[in-house]
């Protein structure tokens, strides 16, 4: 989600819409929260689920002024051009933005550990900004109906708040703090030396609705949920083991393979046809993900190891004078430390479009191509593939992305027929003209290379510590 907290977003079970509803909390709205000091303004509102604020900025010529709602299951940023929040319901809870000036509800959320969210306002699941970031601790001395803050946890939450910059921090002023008799009276002024100017107010204090989302609930009363097609897209792409299949360009159709890029969790490769690699398409190369230690080692009396490779590693495919694939091994240094190769390569299963489904539609009567004009999952996607200086260079402008599920694959492309396929089709403008790059995918849980294998890959590691172990007994005999 753009701008917050990154989350693992999981597919909900299949349930009757009937069943869900925003869960009910009976809030006890109290005329007379009457408070004597700005400690005790910021004691309640640290503990508090229920409150609006009014933020106001002033940044040279420009004034900008919004709302942030706090209920107990909903909460609700309406800064314009950025306006998200999150909804809990009787299953868990899901986020919302504004697309389109649409509400547009993510399916259900699941924290970084894989857990289930039950509570817009649960620590672990760290969704949004607002008094429960700060500490009473910070305000012992706010005894008065003033307060200046200078602490960095309470600058911090504002500078999270008012969606300013971390780098920022240096040019932060002590946050103020004023209180008459009453919680909404408690106002606040966040400045920065550069000039910007931070003002807020609380209002609503256990009064707060928010209706849109009430709005949204009596009409949809449902979190997102994938039609059954573009789910099967997404759930293709979890065990990150699949081929792409690229095509000649040099030919009007999809009859001819320039290549194949090989995806699993263990490794990556990408092969190429001599004529296209030698015509600039790319080079083949892969990497292999290895965690394990060899050894040690009893050899010439002295004990070699052990040897620990940690990592995803460089490696190529060569055939020998017999036609047969050999896996080589670059051991000297990892490209990463990860050996995780999916994190290393950035695969597609983890494109923003798959884990943001709800901005997908339908494109027109095809029920198995889904669409999206959404400028972060474009974005995304051209990031993915790393297509950005490509696409600059030829003048086109990516502006959407399409997406489809072809269970039988197409005869339009070569190698398709007969298998699941998916393809991706890239929509960019091209001076003035429409055209779409295509992505296409295959061999879903069946890829394989048959000379990269955890044995294999064990075989090369120990030719390479037996050739270092020889290498050291014929110089300890030629007395080097």
């Amino acid at each position: 989600m753009k701008g917050k907290n990154k989350l693992l977003l999981f597919v909900a079970s299949t349930c009757l819409l009937s069943s869900i509803s925003i869960m009910n909390v009976n809030v006890a709205a109290n005329d007379d929260e009457k408070v004597s000091s700005v400690s005790e303004a910021i004691d309640k509102l640290i503990n508090a689920h229920n409150y609006t604020l009014q933020i106001s900025t002033k940044a040279g010529p420009i004034d900008i002024n919004y709302e942030v709602y706090y209920t107990e299951n909903g909460f609700y940023d309406n800064y314009l051009g950025d306006e998200y929040g999150f909804v809990a319901v009787n299953d868990g809870v899901f986020s919302f933005d504004l697309y389109n000036r649409k509400m547009t509800s993510s399916k259900l959320l699941f924290n970084d550990e894989g857990e289930k969210i039950t509570s817009i306002w649960d620590s672990k699941a760290n969704l949004f900004n607002g008094f429960h970031k700060m500490s009473i601790n910070d305000f012992k001395e706010a005894t008065g109906k003033t307060f200046a803050s200078n602490s960095k946890r309470t600058k911090n939450a504002f500078l999270n708040l008012f969606k300013i910059d971390f780098g920022k921090y240096q040019y932060v002023e002590p946050v103020s703090f004023t209180v008459d008799d009453n919680i909404n009276t408690l106002q606040f002024t966040f400045s920065m030396t550069t000039g910007e100017q931070y003002f807020g107010k609380v209002i609503d204090y256990n009064k707060t609705k928010i209706d849109l989302i009430d709005n949204y609930l009596s009409e949809n009363n449902s979190y997102h949920q994938s039609a059954q097609e573009l789910q099967q897209i997404i759930d293709l792409f979890d065990n990150y083991n699949y081929t792409r299949l690229i095509y000649a360009d040099d030919v009007d159709d999809y009859s001819v393979i320039a290549g194949k890029e090989i995806y699993d969790k263990d490794y990556f490769y990408t092969f190429f046809d001599p004529k296209y690699m030698l015509a600039g398409y790319g080079y083949e190369i892969g990497m292999v993900g290895i965690d394990k230690t060899y050894g040690p080692y009893e050899a010439n009396g002295k004990t070699y190891g052990p040897y620990t490779f940690n990592g995803s590693y460089y490696c190529s495919i060569k055939e020998d004078e017999n036609g047969e694939q050999k896996l080589q091994i670059m051991t000297s240094m990892p490209i990463s430390k990860d050996p995780f190769v999916p994190n290393v390569y950035n695969y597609p299963t983890f494109l923003k479009c798959f884990s943001s489904p709800q901005y997908f539609d339908e494109t027109g009567n095809n029920t198995t191509q889904y669409y999206t004009s959404k400028v972060d999952c474009v974005t995304d996607f051209v990031n993915n593939f790393q297509l950005g200086a490509n696409l600059q260079e030829t003048g086109a402008v990516p502006i959407g992305l399409y997406v489809q599920y072809l269970p039988n694959g197409d005869e339009k492309y070569a190698q398709t027929l007969g298998k699941e396929t998916v393809v991706f089709e890239l929509e960019v403008s091209y001076y003035g003209a429409i055209t779409t790059i295509p992505f296409v995918y295959v061999d879903f849980n069946t890829t394989k290379i048959d000379c990269i294998s955890q044995d294999l890959i064990d075989q090369y590691i120990n030719g390479v510590i037996e050739s270092i172990i020889k290498e050291d007994a014929n110089n300890t005999e030629s007395g080097e």
